[in-house]
């Protein structure tokens, strides 16, 4: 049974369920992670596992990271073709607080939104989730 707390709130947690739930056969992409800890959470690290619901990271992805200059919209939409990008607002707000922007900056966020080939398809104050349709 899940308690939210400080470190996971309860939109976080219903952010992940809905994406897990709606997510079609597309895997998800996250920004330092992949998002196992989530998916893990919400299905049992068996299940979670056994699905493979989780593709890495853009901080870690080994041809094309997404980071630093290279961490926009359109680089994603290029690079990351059939995925969902996850995150939670707490993790961007990490990205822009703690490490001012190092790896992931408020312009790159930004761009999230206004990339062809890449659509917001669900945000709950907790959460976003965007689908890569990626481009040409």
């Amino acid at each position: 049974m899940y308690q939210s707390s400080s470190h996971v709130s309860e939109a976080q947690m219903s952010g992940y369920e809905t994406a897990i739930e709606h997510r079609g056969s597309s895997p998800f992409v996250g920004i330092r992670s992949g998002g196992e800890r989530w998916t893990d959470g919400v299905l049992g690290y068996q299940q979670s596992r056994r699905l493979k619901l989780a593709a890495g990271s853009l901080y870690t992805h080994d041809s094309h990271p997404a980071v630093g200059e290279n961490f926009t919209g359109s680089y994603v939409a290029r690079h990351y073709d059939d995925r969902y990008l996850t995150f939670t607002d707490r993790a961007r707000q990490r990205d822009l607080r703690v490490y001012d922007g190092f790896r992931f900056g408020a312009r790159g966020f930004r761009s999230l939104d206004a990339a062809p080939g890449l659509n917001r398809v669900q945000a709950n104050g907790g959460f976003q989730m965007y689908r890569i349709n990626g481009t040409s």
